[in-house]
């Protein structure tokens, strides 16, 4: 059996393969990044729909707020009144107090 010669020079990849290796790394790149993609625009369809989906703040019950007030852990929602509770909610939901009644 012949013996093999080592030899100093790099092997080659030929063309094909060389494009293969190229393909194999443009799909593994693709194949992380559109899930990413794809989860980051989702998450933000649902973030905005969630606010957008809430009643308008003076068309709820004062019980309605409350628990609103709990959710966000506004101090001292239970003891105000459905006005002020409303201009602190739209408040730090971000949105702004003029659709309120006076």
């Amino acid at each position: 059996m012949p013996k093999r010669r080592l030899t100093s020079t790099p092997r080659r990849l030929n063309v094909f393969t060389k494009g293969m290796v190229q393909l194999y790394g443009v799909l593994a790149v693709l194949t992380v990044l559109i899930p990413e993609l794809i989860a980051t625009f989702t998450l933000s369809l649902n973030s905005s729909s969630q606010e957008d989906s809430l009643p308008s703040l003076s068309t709820m019950t004062l019980l309605e707020l409350r628990k609103i007030g709990k959710e966000l852990k506004l101090l001292g929602y239970s003891s105000e009144n459905k006005k002020s509770l409303s201009k602190r909610i739209a408040k730090r939901l971000g949105r702004k107090t003029s659709h309120l009644k006076p």
